[in-house]
């Protein structure tokens, strides 16, 4: 246990050193292809951060993109260390990761005579390698959520390579027996900075044009990468923007990401963006878009609030309790606001009679709509 406790400690404090060191060195792989390894290569310097190597330092790594412009082939690799440690000794290969052209994870390789080892020095069999495949490729891995202190010393055979069950709780079936060090080591090479390095640089080498293709694609991979980048790029030109408004009525799955693009544009371009996108989509995106203005410090005029309510005129409950939020938290309530309003007490959902009944009580209201409120009151007040 003490020595155990004293392996766990010098790994924390080398792997720094370590990835710094490795990462970048050249390896001669061994499941290449002859007619991949000629083609011409361009380094990219970057610097990343890896939560396993240090959660304040950052590492500098060469980036190689290989590319063959006659038959679209791009590829992405990196060589880093992998730390596998078992009972009585740490142990650390070489690897190459490889990703595609948009950073999505292809395949790992290692270079001839190596093998990754587990607990207890144990080689890692066919199964294993599987299982670690299987775990890179999976971009919602627990893993993702594990500190690299939780990867400590434990009783048994899976030694400082194992978690602790005091500290964390992650499904074995997540990584490798007895390799779980390994696999969060190189799960967070594969979906950390690394990859976001790769589709900015793809995202560099496209024009607008060809990113407003990607934005209509089928393929939902390549309209959020599409997104991402004009989003990187603060481009709201009108063309952009109709194009995104586009995009986001057909393709739903875009309207989380749509209030990051948004929230970058101006103040006209972002109450354009949401009203489009409030009169024009379903009631879950709806919800997305007026938690965004409600959430957001955007000083906007009282005439966008009645474009709102406008816009809002067929709303779910739970879309008119998010608007009367709103309205409260901005103190946006002007004489023809509150008219609309008062329509919605002959809502056929009573759910919504009742919280603008109760939202306008707590306004000041002229004798009209008092006695209209009034009248409400009486005729549902068993309700109320």
């Amino acid at each position: 246990m003490k020595f155990d406790a004293m392996l766990a400690s010098w790994l924390l404090a080398n792997v720094v050193y370590l990835s710094a060191w490795y990462c970048g060195f050249s390896v001669n792989p061994c499941a290449q292809d002859a007619d991949q390894n000629q083609l011409p290569e361009i380094v990219h310097h970057i610097v990343v951060s890896h939560p396993g190597v240090s959660l304040d330092d950052t590492v500098s790594c060469r980036l190689v993109e290989r590319k063959n412009d006659q038959s679209s082939f791009r590829e992405f690799y990196l060589n880093v260390a992998s730390v596998s440690c078992g009972d009585t000794q740490c142990k650390v290969d070489t690897v190459m990761l490889f990703w595609d052209e948009l950073g999505r994870y292809d395949r790992l390789e290692l270079p001839k005579g190596i093998d990754l080892e587990k607990a207890e020095g144990q080689s890692f069999t066919k199964k294993d390698y599987a299982k670690l495949d299987a775990t890179l490729s999976d971009a919602n891995s627990p893993l993702r959520d594990v500190f690299k202190n939780e990867i400590v010393g434990t009783v048994g055979g899976e030694g400082i390579d194992a978690l602790s069950g005091a500290t964390v709780s992650l499904d074995k079936s997540s990584y490798v027996a007895g390799a779980v060090w390994t696999c969060y080591t190189l799960w967070h090479w594969v979906h950390g900075a690394a990859r976001d390095s790769i589709r900015n640089i793809t995202g560099d080498g496209l024009t607008v044009a060809s990113l407003l293709v990607y934005l209509n694609s089928e393929d939902p991979v390549y309209r959020r990468f599409a997104l991402e980048q004009l989003t990187r790029r603060k481009d709201d030109s009108q063309q952009t923007v109709d194009a995104v408004l586009f995009a986001n009525e057909k393709y739903p799955d875009l309207a989380k990401m749509s209030m990051v693009y948004w929230r970058q544009a101006s103040d006209v371009v972002y109450s354009k963006g949401l009203l489009n996108q409030i009169k024009s989509c379903e009631s879950d995106v709806r919800l997305i878009c007026l938690h965004e203005i409600l959430n957001s410090k955007r000083e906007l005029p009282e005439s966008f609030y009645e474009s709102l309510i406008t816009s809002c005129s067929n709303s779910t409950y739970e879309e008119v309790h998010v608007l009367l939020s709103m309205l409260k938290q901005r103190k946006r309530l002007s004489p023809w606001i509150t008219a609309q309003l008062l329509l919605l007490l002959d809502s056929d959902d009573f759910l919504i009679a009742r919280a603008v009944y109760w939202f306008l009580a707590t306004q000041h209201l002229n004798e009209d709509q008092t006695a209209r409120l009034q009248a409400f009151y009486k005729t549902k007040k068993d309700k109320l």
